[in-house]
């Protein structure tokens, strides 16, 4: 019950690729653990996560050039 909470919370709030990237040069560590939070949501049957997990991948991506 607990997952479905945090995943409702997390995959209801519209994915802004530009913040993402901010977050993740301010605070990585806190992306990086909503991505773990992000691919427990998408075990869930017909939970919507990829889109965000994509958004995330970039994010983080792209600091690393």
């Amino acid at each position: 019950l607990e997952t479905f909470r945090t995943c409702a919370t997390l995959l209801a709030t519209p994915v802004d690729p530009q913040a993402l990237a901010g977050e993740a040069r301010s605070q990585p560590d806190r992306l990086r653990m909503k991505r773990e939070l992000a691919r427990g949501c998408a075990t869930l049957p017909g939970a919507p996560a990829q889109p965000l997990l994509e958004a995330i991948e970039g994010a983080l991506g792209s600091t690393a050039l």
